[in-house]
C-alpha cells in the first residue's frame, strides 16, 4: 500500500500491521537546509514570520496552528520512511 490513513480503527490498524505496513512514530529528522527550503516553499507564511521574529514566543502567538504532518510532511516530495525495531 501507498497510502497515508490518519488514525484507522482498531480492525483496520490490526490488518495494516499484519500486511507489514508501517506506522508513523511522529519522529521526524532533517537536514536544517532542506527543512528550511521545504518551509519556504511549503508554508511560507511560517518561513517569513520564524526569520523575521527575533522573539520565537511572538512568532507562536501570530502563527496559525498547523502540525509538522499537515504542514510539510504530506506536501513534500523529500520524505522518506525508515523502519526501525524488529
Amino acid at each position: 500500500m501507498s497510502a497515508f490513513i490518519e488514525k484507522p480503527g482498531t480492525e483496520d490498524a490490526q490488518r495494516l500491521m499484519s500486511e507489514g505496513c508501517l506506522w508513523n512514530s511522529g519522529m521526524f529528522l532533517f537536514n536544517t537546509e532542506l527543512f528550511f527550503s521545504e518551509l519556504r516553499k511549503l508554508e511560507p507564511e511560517i518561513f517569513r514570520v520564524f526569520t523575521h521574529i527575533d522573539n520565537m514566543n511572538d512568532a507562536y502567538n501570530v502563527l496559525q496552528s498547523v502540525s509538522i504532518d499537515y504542514g510539510m510532511m504530506e506536501k513534500s516530495n523529500c520524505v522518506s520512511v525508515v523502519k526501525l525495531g524488529r
